[in-house]
């Protein structure tokens, strides 16, 4: 989630899109649950994120849950979910 949190608007910055959409793809093709309003949460409060902000990535996390095709170019490493895996585990030990 913390990758989320530097993004200043899905629809005022084409990359910060693809990356956007390629994360949540990236999530659930790796069988990694996600509840679109409880990330739409955590970017509010933990990251501090602009509520309309946060109010795009949500959405944008519902349609890729739902299985609707939206474009956005591959943006992560096919590694990252390895990466974000290690880090959360770290992060649950501490």
């Amino acid at each position: 989630m913390a990758d989320l949190g530097h993004f200043h608007g899905c629809k005022h910055h084409p990359a910060d899109k693809s990356a956007t959409i390629d994360l949540f793809r990236t999530l659930k093709k790796g069988n990694e649950e996600f509840e679109p309003n409880e990330i739409r949460s955590w970017l509010i409060i933990e990251a501090e994120l602009n509520p309309k902000f946060a109010d795009d990535i949500r959405d944008i996390a519902k349609e890729v849950s739902d299985g609707k095709q939206i474009n956005g170019d591959s943006f992560w490493n096919e590694s990252i979910l390895t990466a974000w895996r290690t880090r959360a585990k770290q992060r649950d030990m501490n």
